[in-house]
């Protein structure tokens, strides 16, 4: 049977619609299972990072509990004695773990650091003031304590628009808390020994000015140094996690 043209001119066009009706399906499906695999590999991109993170911030975390450790073990390297009182920049890596890990992992390091200044008060006391650190009210809970209102100070100085200034500003801020809590402590559970070791048994004008004047100069040095050391870690910290 012969078919005429006009048969065969709609045959091919019914072919040629089919055809193209076809790749059009294909590559519609072929799109959607590529952007489904590039969603997948985003997302194990996106855990991987995530992970690696996570292994760094602990390694972080057991560098910042290795140095409270050190500092607080090693004579007069995170105690520093200012004739009747101690200066300490143990609570230090306590205000940066504060700052970059949060809560949790501050309160943990400030728990810490207490408990390393307790085992101190005991092993190696250096003066009057460390015996009175053998009570853990007065070692551990104002440093766990401490931790955490940091972290609240941090979280309350978002309205300073620079980020330098606002952790200068938790730092120097977190180091007076540590040391109000401290020494707070110190007041309420020890008066009169707190009195006597500052002031002396004679109680002058002249000695109440001396005892205010060391105590005072040694909260204010900690403050300072607490700044100064955390600014440049924090931000070293920072680079190093946009890096990785």
């Amino acid at each position: 049977m012969r078919l005429s043209f006009t048969t065969i001119y709609y045959y091919y066009i019914y072919r040629t619609v089919l055809l193209i009706l076809y790749f059009d399906i294909s590559q519609t499906r072929l799109g959607k299972d590529k952007n489904k695999l590039l969603a997948s590999f985003k997302e194990l991109e996106r855990k991987d990072i995530l992970r690696n993170q996570k292994v760094l911030d602990l390694v972080y975390l057991a560098l910042f509990m290795t140095i409270i450790v050190v500092i607080t073990q090693v004579p007069n390297l995170g105690f520093i004695p200012l004739g009747i009182t101690t200066a300490t920049i143990g609570h230090i890596p306590v205000i940066i773990a504060a700052i970059y890990f949060g809560k949790k992992l501050g309160v943990l390091t400030g728990t810490l650091f207490g408990v390393m200044s307790l085992v101190t008060a005991y092993v190696r006391p250096n003066n009057a003031f460390d015996l009175l650190f053998q009570n853990p009210i007065i070692s551990v809970l104002p440093r766990a304590a401490f931790a955490f209102l940091t972290v609240i100070i941090y979280n309350a100085s978002k309205v300073l628009k620079n980020e330098r200034v606002r952790v200068l500003w938790s730092a120097f801020f977190g180091s007076l808390v540590h040391s109000v809590l401290v020494i707070g402590a110190l007041f309420l559970v020890y008066y009169k020994q707190t009195t006597a070791i500052l002031i002396g048994d004679t109680i002058t004008p002249s000695a109440v000015k001396a005892g205010i004047v060391a105590l005072l100069g040694s909260i204010l040095a900690e403050a300072i140094l607490s700044a100064i050391i955390t600014l440049p870690v924090i931000s070293a910290l920072r680079i190093s996690h946009k890096s990785s």
